[in-house]
């Protein structure tokens, strides 16, 4: 299937898939609480890292980061943020063909980068990390 653009891609997958199933995927190592794991980036005595289905988001209570399903797994498997939703759609069983992928990164390519007031806005309003919003790579239409 083609796809417009990522957005309309990612919620196609998202409608079909939950950031708990991308977890179970990846190998982290459930908890006994509802969407409680165990982080995978840093050494845990009890699990500190929760899943939330209703958000599709995933947060390390011990500040190892947060962000959604693919983020997860451009983390954990050193990948392009592109790269991890090509993955997280067979997971999904979402089929796209490539060209709708080179036309997502076409239109990433002509994106601009923050810049250093709009990422010290996102820090200061949103309380996010700087290097958190570095790592997501956010860029601007």
């Amino acid at each position: 299937m083609s796809y417009k653009d990522l957005k309309e891609l990612c919620i196609a997958i998202e409608n079909k898939t939950d950031v708990r199933e991308v977890c179970n995927y990846l190998g982290l190592r459930r908890g006994s609480g509802d969407g409680s794991y165990f982080c995978p980036f840093h050494e845990d005595k009890s699990p500190s890292f929760v899943a939330k289905r209703s958000y599709q988001t995933w947060n390390c209570l011990s500040g190892c980061g947060t962000g959604n399903l693919y983020h997860l797994v451009q983390k954990i498997k050193n990948i392009s943020y592109l790269e991890s939703v090509k993955e997280v759609a067979l997971l999904a069983g979402i089929n796209f063909d490539v060209e709708s992928l080179d036309k997502i990164k076409a239109i990433q390519k002509v994106l601009t980068p923050l810049k250093e007031e709009q990422i010290n806005y996102i820090t200061d309003i949103r309380n996010w990390d700087k290097e958190t919003i570095i790592n997501l790579n956010l860029k601007l239409i």
